[in-house]
């Protein structure tokens, strides 16, 4: 029960991002995605974490935030500073091609 309310609460913090424009909470409900999918024995809740983590990072990357007012990495507690999604998805787009 404690996970889905994690799951829960995630989508309640994009939410609040979506209304405040407030980054923060966007990071935090990317932090709590993330954390749900290192949970042991969590896995009947991966599905909604990757799903809420997507739809996290798309919102982050079609509103544009500078990536360097990230703080924390989604590997080990702390985000990737100076990394662009869209550098990213340009990278490996052209490694399909």
């Amino acid at each position: 029960m404690a996970h889905s309310a994690i799951v829960m609460l995630g989508k309640l913090l994009c939410h609040a991002f979506r209304l405040t424009k407030n980054p923060e909470y966007l990071d935090e409900s990317i932090e709590l995605y993330w954390g749900i999918l290192k949970i042991p024995h969590a896995q009947h809740f991966h599905f909604s974490a990757i799903e809420g983590l997507l739809l996290s990072l798309i919102v982050k990357a079609s509103t544009g935030l500078d990536s360097t007012t990230c703080t924390k990495s989604l590997t080990g507690g702390e985000y990737l500073k100076g990394v662009e999604v869209s550098s990213v998805a340009r990278d490996d787009s052209e490694r399909f091609m």
